[in-house]
């Protein structure tokens, strides 16, 4: 299969990886471009890295 651009238009968001299997399922690896995020514990503003989250599924999205 050829390589393809599937722009995500989330400004937050940069495409890492992109890929699609045999079943034509989209696999997109993305990188969050934002300076930092409140914490899901305490709810503080927070710019450090303490760890990545889990890979979702996410599906019957049109493209």
């Amino acid at each position: 299969m050829s390589p393809f651009q599937l722009p995500l238009d989330i400004k937050s968001l940069k495409i890492v990886s992109q890929s699609v299997d045999r079943k034509a399922n989209y696999t997109l690896e993305v990188k969050s471009t934002a300076k930092g995020t409140h914490c899901k514990k305490c709810g503080k503003w927070t710019e450090k890295v303490y760890g990545f989250g889990d890979k979702i599924t996410v599906r019957h999205l049109s493209v």
